[in-house]
C-alpha cells in the first residue's frame, strides 16, 4: 500500500465516515474471502467522487471521497490487517459513541445480476438466469444455447422464427446473434430476432437500452428497429442505444463505423423510415420520442458514460436526479415514489454497480437528499 493509499484510508476510517467506511469494508472483506481460494485475485473497486449540485444557489455538497481501492486488498495477509484495523477503529468509536451504526439488513436491496427470459416462437419461455451450460431450446434447425453466460444460436432453421430475449428490471444479459453479433441488454430491455437470417437483411427489434457490435457483412445490411419510432442502419460497427419510455429520447451512440438513423413515419406496421442522419464516430444523435422535435446530433458524445452500464458502473455525470432515480429503478427493481417538490440536484460522478442499494444511498446522506425504503420503494422526500 502506498503512503497516499494509506492517507485516504485513514481518512476514509474516521467518525465522520463511519457508515460509508463500514459498509464499503464489509462489502470488500465478504467478496475477498469468496475468492481468496482463487490463484489469482484480479478485480478492484472503485467507487468515484459524487457531487451534487444545486441548481438554485449553486452550492456543491460533495461525498466523502473513497478512492481505489485496488489490488492491495488480495493477500490475506492484508484482508486480516484490515479486519484489526477496522476492530480498533470501531472500538475507538464504539467506546464514544456508545452505539456502531450499520447498514439495515432485513430493508436492503440487492444490486441486479446476469439473467434474462427468452420467449420463443412458440410461445414458451426460458429463464435463462440459473441455465447452466447446454441447449436451450432447438427450432426448425437452429440451435440456442448457453455457454458461460451467454446465449448464442448455431445452425440454420428451415423457416422464419423470432425469438425474443427480454430483461426485467434487476438484470441484465448478453446474446450472440445467428450471424455472430454481439449485443448486450440493460435491465428492463428486449430483443427481437429471428433464429437464424435469411433474406436480403438482418432486422431486429428493440426497447429500453442495447449495445452492439455487428458482424460485417456488406450483402446484407444490419438494421435495428427502436420501439417502432426510429431505425438504426448498420455495415459493421459498435454503437449503443438507449430508448427508455421514461427517458423522454432515444439516444443512439456510435463506438466504431458507420450508421444512419432514421425517425420512423407513418402509425403501425406501414411505418417507414424518413431521411436519416449518418453519424461518425464519437458522435450521438437524440430523437425525441414525441416524433415532434428535430434529430439532434452531439459531435463529441461522452462514451465513457454512455457504456457505464455495460462496465459495471452507473455515471451520474450532468444527471438531474429523476433520471439518475430511473437509473436506480432499473437496476434494483424498485419503484420510486417523490413526495411533494422533486430536489433540483445536478449529479456529477461514477460508482460500481454492485453495491447494494442500502450501501449506494449512504452516500447520498451528505447532498441534502432525503429518503426513506419501504420494502421495494424508495420515497424522495422534500
Amino acid at each position: 500500500m502506498s503512503d497516499q493509499e494509506w492517507q485516504e484510508l485513514k481518512t476514509l476510517a474516521t467518525e465522520e465516515n463511519h457508515e460509508v467506511f463500514t459498509s464499503v469494508l464489509e462489502a470488500q472483506l465478504h467478496q475477498t474471502t469468496e475468492k481468496l481460494a482463487e490463484d489469482e485475485v484480479s478485480w478492484e473497486f472503485e467507487i468515484r467522487q459524487i457531487v451534487a449540485v444545486d441548481q438554485v444557489s449553486r452550492k456543491v455538497a460533495s461525498i466523502p471521497r473513497i478512492a481505489y481501492l485496488r489490488r492491495w486488498w488480495v493477500a490475506a495477509s492484508v484482508v486480516l490487517l484490515l479486519t484489526a484495523g477496522y476492530f480498533f477503529w470501531w472500538s475507538a468509536a464504539e467506546r464514544k459513541s456508545g452505539s456502531l451504526p450499520v447498514v439495515a439488513k432485513n430493508n436492503d436491496v440487492a444490486p441486479g445480476k446476469q439473467g434474462a427470459m427468452l420467449t420463443l416462437h412458440n410461445g414458451a419461455v426460458v429463464l435463462l438466469d440459473t441455465m447452466k451450460n447446454g441447449i436451450v431450446a432447438l427450432q426448425d434447425g437452429a440451435v440456442a444455447r448457453v455457454e458461460n453466460g451467454i446465449l448464442r444460436y448455431e445452425g440454420n432453421a428451415g423457416r422464419e422464427v423470432y425469438n425474443t430475449m427480454s430483461t426485467p428490471k434487476g438484470r441484465q444479459f448478453q446474446v450472440i446473434l445467428p450471424d455472430g453479433s454481439n449485443v448486450w441488454l440493460n435491465a428492463a430491455s428486449s430483443i427481437r430476432y429471428p433464429a437464424s437470417f435469411t433474406g436480403k437483411e438482418r432486422k431486429v427489434e428493440i426497447s429500453g437500452e442495447a449495445y452492439f457490435e455487428v458482424t460485417s457483412n456488406p450483402q446484407m445490411p444490419f438494421r435495428v428497429v427502436i420501439d417502432h419510432q426510429a431505425e438504426v442502419e448498420v455495415l459493421g460497427t459498435a454503437f449503443n442505444i438507449n430508448a427508455y419510455l421514461d427517458d423522454k429520447r432515444i439516444n443512439t451512440t456510435l463506438l466504431e463505423g458507420s450508421i444512419k438513423v432514421s425517425r420512423l413515419t407513418n402509425t403501425g406496421k406501414d411505418r417507414q423510415a424518413a431521411s436519416g442522419v449518418i453519424l461518425k464516430q464519437g458522435q450521438e444523435v437524440q430523437i425525441g420520442q414525441d416524433q415532434q422535435s428535430a434529430p439532434q446530433i452531439i459531435d463529441k458524445a461522452d462514451i465513457e458514460k454512455v457504456m457505464a452500464w455495460k462496465n459495471g458502473l452507473f455515471n451520474f455525470n450532468d444527471m438531474p436526479l429523476p433520471t439518475v432515480m430511473n437509473q436506480l429503478a432499473r437496476w434494483y427493481d424498485i419503484d420510486i415514489k417523490y413526495e411533494g417538490e422533486i430536489p433540483d440536484r445536478i449529479f456529477a460522478g461514477e460508482i460500481t454497480r454492485d453495491l447494494s442499494l442500502s450501501q449506494l444511498l449512504l452516500l447520498f446522506k451528505d447532498i441534502g437528499i432525503r429518503y426513506e425504503i419501504k420494502g421495494r420503494t424508495l420515497i424522495i422526500k422534500p
